[in-house]
């Protein structure tokens, strides 16, 4: 046992001394440096979780993820892919032409009047608020269309057709982009640019008409 005031070094440690002056801060800093790796570990666990769940394909084939068959229509030349939402619609009935006038990046997005004013373009529906939007969209539907058949434009990134919110949206040098939510459309204003030249380069090699 050491006396008072001697200094233990490891050796005093690797015997097991039993004296509690020299033990409880080697437990206390054992304690403390198990917390921390436990706290990173779980930490990096939740943020991989969340990243599988917000970008895990609907359908996994081959190298690339794939639309669910549902999610692909003929028309316009040849097929096309868009994320057509439980009410049937792209965008979910949101009206395409009218985000372009809004001036908040954040507001909310106009809904069509689903059933009383719509337009079909590559075999997909969409709706307008009003007949003047309707007829925008339908004199250049590609200025209006979502970018990615308004699958979310983060996920596709990485190759996933993920659906998406009608307020998650953005206007990039004039063309409309959507996200899956709100936090993932903060993660893809981060690294913005980035992000559309990687999801393009996979967007491309499927070959959709839109």
């Amino acid at each position: 046992m050491s006396s008072p005031g001697t200094t233990v070094g490891h050796e005093d440690i690797e015997k097991g001394t039993s004296d509690e002056t020299s033990t409880t801060p080697f437990k206390q800093k054992f304690s403390r440096r198990t917390k921390i790796i436990l706290f990173v570990t779980l930490t990096v666990l939740v943020a991989a979780a969340v990243v599988l769940a917000v970008v895990l394909p609907m359908h996994l084939g081959g190298g690339d993820a794939v639309p669910p068959q549902e999610f692909v229509v003929e028309g316009g030349g040849g097929k096309a892919s868009y994320y057509v939402a439980d009410n049937g619609y792209v965008i979910s009935g949101a009206d395409p032409v009218a985000y372009f006038s809004l001036d908040d990046k954040n507001a909310p997005h106009v809904a069509g009047k689903i059933g009383e004013i719509e337009a079909e373009h590559h075999g997909a529906k969409f709706a307008f608020s009003t007949e003047e939007n309707k007829a925008t969209f339908l004199a250049d539907p590609a200025k209006y269309l979502p970018r990615y058949g308004g699958w979310c434009a983060y996920a596709m990134t990485f190759g996933a057709y993920v659906s998406t919110d009608p307020d998650a949206w953005d206007i990039v040098n004039g063309t409309l982009y959507t996200n899956f939510d709100k936090p993932t459309q903060d993660k893809w204003r981060a690294n913005q640019q980035d992000f559309i030249a990687d999801a393009d380069k996979f967007w491309q090699r499927q070959e959709w008409v839109n």
